[in-house]
């Protein structure tokens, strides 16, 4: 399923509202380890507007589905500012009631939990939720700031599915496509829409950092 798709919006909207998120998010080279570079979401979250119209993207880009949508779940922790802000446009645009499923690192929540093991680019990993934070047939958006080799929206998703939830859609702000996360996911959870609003491709090699630039694909 494409992600880019422009939906609602004018091309010319959504192309400025992809060139605005990228202009305001620096890039810091080797951040988690030689060859990797760190995608600083900071500043985006920081931008009410910017913040505001990726939300409204997101919930338009999930259309119908939006309406019976029962929470909101993401990974530790810059998926949270997300997770609250789209939980909040939700409520509010359906008059319904939509919570946020905190999925954390290992030791952070008191109580049972279940875990999932997973794996990213430079990492190994394990996530863990409360139980009884998601019930039997919640509809759930999973969301997360930024898909890579795509190991924890995967581990996130099958968090959500073994304690009963049922995933309608996964949203990130960034894809770094030429790593192939989306594919990834959608094997590991086929028939779940996957949106994402801008996609980097890989560009020319920096010999004097280790790293490639990221080439945002109009």
């Amino acid at each position: 399923m494409d992600g880019s798709v422009d939906g609602p919006y004018r091309s010319g909207d959504l192309k400025q509202l992809r060139r605005a998120i990228d202009s305001i998010t620096p890039r810091h080279y080797n951040h988690h380890g030689p060859g990797v570079t760190f995608f600083d979401l900071s500043h985006f979250y920081a931008n009410g507007k910017l913040l505001n119209d990726f939300v409204d993207w997101s919930v338009r880009s999930l259309g119908d589905v939006g309406r019976t949508i029962k929470k909101v779940g993401g990974p530790e922790a810059r998926a949270w500012p997300l997770a609250g802000a789209l939980a909040r446009d939700l409520s509010m645009r359906y008059d319904n009631e939509v919570g946020v499923v905190l999925i954390r690192k290992p030791g952070k929540l008191p109580g049972e939990c279940d875990r999932e093991n997973y794996e990213t680019e430079y990492s190994k990993g394990t996530l863990e939720i409360s139980l009884g934070t998601i019930e039997e047939g919640d509809e759930v958006l999973e969301i997360d700031d930024l898909v890579a080799t795509g190991g924890t929206e995967i581990g996130t998703g099958n968090l959500i599915k073994r304690r009963g939830g049922i995933i309608v859609a996964s949203i990130c702000p960034i894809e770094l496509a030429f790593l192939g996360g989306r594919q990834r996911f959608e094997r590991a959870h086929p028939n779940v829409a996957f949106h994402t609003l801008l996609q980097y491709q890989q560009g020319t090699f920096h010999q004097d950092v280790g790293c490639y630039d990221m080439v945002l694909k109009e």
